[in-house]
């Protein structure tokens, strides 16, 4: 027996618990740039995703380019590639608007401009903890945002 298909109230029950339980009230997402991510219908949709997946693939790409940076041997650590990598998470977090990613973000840089190995590498362990944080409540809303156009009988 196949399972039951969610009607549209409940899967708009479930994106606003989704929303409001986890991501806002957890200070996870500004809402109002997610929105603006997403403005123009289904195909944009579908873009917001795809920008929201490819951001956690790169922002995760760039930790590891960032701890590379930091394992060399010299006393000074290189704030311009440091710079470089952070940029792309840090711009596409303020895009997407996931807000303690962005926090987080601050802090490396803070660390990396004092020159302190030891605390950006805390930082970006905390940033990568965030990340790893608000990706799956990310990948849910995206998913139940999916599956609401579906229903309404807007396949995208």
């Amino acid at each position: 027996m196949a399972p039951r298909t969610p009607t549209l109230a409940e899967l708009l029950e479930r994106h606003n618990y989704i929303l409001q339980t986890t991501l806002l009230h957890e200070g996870l997402l500004n809402y109002s740039s997610y929105q603006v991510l997403k403005e123009g219908g289904p195909n944009n949709l579908s873009l917001a995703h795809e920008s929201v997946t490819d951001f956690f693939k790169i922002a995760g790409e760039a930790i590891d380019e960032m701890r590379k940076i930091l394992s060399k041997k010299s006393g000074v650590i290189d704030q311009n590639n440091m710079a470089i990598q952070l940029h792309l998470i840090k711009g596409s977090s303020d895009y997407i608007g996931t807000t303690k990613v962005s926090s987080a973000c601050k802090a490396v840089r803070d660390a990396y401009t004092a020159n302190d190995k030891e605390r950006c590498r805390t930082c970006i362990k905390e940033l990568k903890s965030e990340l790893g944080y608000v990706k799956p409540r990310m990948e849910a809303l995206m998913e139940c945002e999916k599956n609401i156009m579906v229903a309404a009988g807007r396949i995208i």
